[in-house]
C-alpha cells in the first residue's frame, strides 16, 4: 500500500481482525519504525469499502460531507486527500479529516451529461470527474469545486469526487448529487 497507507474495510461480524504490515519493495531494506492506527468512521456514506451504489443517468444519490476541520487540526496531513488503490480505480482521499466522497456513475450511450451536487453546505461541490485512466473534468488549477460539470462522456464507469475546499471549516452535512442528459436542443441553443 506504500508510505502512509491507509485501508478500508467493513466488518461483517463481531471478532478478531489480523493487520499484516511489511515493507515490501519500498524499503528493501525491511527496518523501521511505523504507526499503526484504527478508527470508527462516523461517515461511512462513501462507498470505499463497499463500492455502491452506481449512478444511472436521470438518478440521484445523497450524500453526507464531514469537512469541519480547522487548518491547524494536528492530524490533517496533505495526502488525506490524494491516494490510489494501485488497479487504475481513483481513491481520492474518501474519508480523510478534509472529508472528499467519490461516487461511481456509469454512462451506457454516448452524449452530453451534467452532473451536479445541491442542497448542501454552501462550498460543497465537484472537484473532479475521473474515469479509469483521466480526468474529465479537474479543478487545476485549485480554483474550487464546481456546483455542476457539463461534459460529453462516452459510455463507461466514471467516478466524482465531491468536497468542500481543501482545509474548509464549518462544511458538514448531507447533499445530494444527480446525474441528467443533456437534450440535444439545449446543445444546439448553447452552440448557437
Amino acid at each position: 500500500m506504500g508510505f502512509f497507507a491507509r485501508a478500508f474495510f467493513v466488518p461483517e461480524e463481531d471478532g478478531t481482525y489480523y493487520i499484516a504490515v511489511g515493507a515490501g519493495s519500498q524499503d528493501p531494506d525491511g527496518t523501521g519504525r511505523y504507526t499503526l492506527s484504527l478508527r470508527v468512521d462516523d461517515y461511512p456514506d462513501d462507498f470505499r469499502a463497499n463500492p455502491g451504489p452506481v449512478l444511472l443517468p436521470g438518478e440521484s444519490v445523497a450524500g453526507v460531507i464531514d469537512s469541519d476541520v480547522s487548518p491547524d487540526d494536528p492530524g490533517l496531513k496533505q495526502w488525506d486527500w490524494a491516494a490510489s488503490d494501485g488497479e487504475g480505480v481513483p481513491v481520492l482521499g474518501v474519508e480523510s479529516l478534509d472529508d472528499r466522497d467519490v461516487f461511481i456513475f456509469e454512462i451506457s450511450e454516448a452524449g452530453t451529461y451534467e452532473i451536479s451536487v445541491s442542497d448542501g453546505p454552501a462550498e460543497v461541490g465537484i472537484w473532479s470527474v475521473l474515469n479509469s485512466h483521466s480526468w474529465v473534468h479537474s479543478d487545476y488549477p485549485r480554483t474550487g469545486p464546481a456546483e455542476s460539470v457539463v461534459s460529453e462522456f462516452e459510455p463507461g464507469t466514471y467516478y466524482v469526487e465531491v468536497g468542500t475546499p481543501y482545509l474548509s471549516v464549518g462544511n458538514t452535512g448531507s447533499y445530494t448529487v444527480s446525474l441528467e442528459e443533456v437534450a440535444d436542443d439545449v446543445e444546439d441553443a448553447a452552440a448557437a
